[in-house]
């Protein structure tokens, strides 16, 4: 069974790096001298939001990557393929093509 890493521990176990990120994107977005004066929190938010799913979807985009480079070149075989198209029906025997109207 694969390993699950509890979310909460991950983000414990890696604030130091959390925050550097977040100094980063500052640093990029408002410069050296940081956000100025009279930004809207509203604003603020926003852009965390946005940086949040880029993050999320860069993550998720390399796990799965990564996890379809690591898998078996060849799936487990369960015997017994499923078709989940609308006209599929589940159960189907592996090593006969089903087509549409062939039941």
């Amino acid at each position: 069974m694969a390993h699950t890493a509890d979310p909460a521990a991950v983000v414990v176990d890696q604030e130091t790096l959390i925050q550097g990120v977040a100094k980063h994107f500052l640093h990029n977005v408002f410069g050296p001298q940081g956000m100025p004066w009279g930004t809207k929190f509203s604003d603020l938010e926003e852009l965390a939001v946005q940086i949040g799913q880029a993050v999320s979807r860069s993550m998720m985009d390399q796990a799965l990557a990564g996890q379809a480079q690591a898998g078996p070149a060849v799936a487990p075989v369960c015997g017994v393929l499923r078709d989940h198209s609308p006209s599929g029906s589940p159960g189907r025997t592996p090593g006969r093509h089903h087509h549409r109207g062939d039941g």
